[in-house]
């Protein structure tokens, strides 16, 4: 038998994502298509979503051999790599997942900042999940930085400026 050329940590995410897709191919069309609102705002989920979310729970942290953090962390990464490759609607979804273990978890929210940029939501719901990034983790260059990009890339250069500058200023 040759060794993995996976690290634990690589076989983690590839299950995680392999639950995901699994959930996603037995859901509903309209369980599907909630799972790509952000926190499932406005969304009255059903007893079979609860259950459904309550199973990905303890397998995403049996995965992660009962580190809840690091079931976190992992469906967070999936939700980076899925926003890496434009993706955006199974980053959201990633996420939520995420949210499901550790609702407070900065990165969430900031990842939804994003997804919701790159998917091209209303710019009040793309800054709605900065600044709740921001009340969470503080002023940040990064996340700042990332505000800034945004209003350039939506034709928005002086308040982009704003937000470099005010990146800069931190570091």
């Amino acid at each position: 038998m040759t060794p993995s050329r996976y690290t634990p940590e690589a076989v983690n995410i590839i299950i995680v994502t392999l639950l995901l897709i699994f959930a996603s191919v037995f859901s509903t069309q309209a369980q599907f298509l909630t799972n790509e609102v952000p926190l499932w705002e406005g969304v009255e989920k059903t007893a079979a979503d609860i259950d459904n979310d309550k199973e990905l729970v303890r397998k995403a942290i049996e995965l992660a051999k009962g580190d809840r953090f690091a079931a976190v962390r992992n469906l967070v990464d999936i939700g980076w790599q899925r926003i890496g490759q434009g993706d955006p609607n199974h980053a959201i979804r990633a996420f939520n997942q995420a949210s499901l273990i550790e609702p407070e978890f900065p990165d969430i929210f900031w990842g939804f900042a994003i997804a919701t940029h790159i998917r091209g939501d209303e710019l009040v719901v793309v800054e709605r999940w900065i600044d709740r990034t921001a009340v969470a983790i503080g002023a940040d260059a990064r996340l700042i930085t990332d505000h800034g990009r945004i209003l350039g890339e939506r034709r928005m250069p002086e308040k982009a400026k704003i937000k470099f500058e005010e990146a800069l200023a931190i570091n």
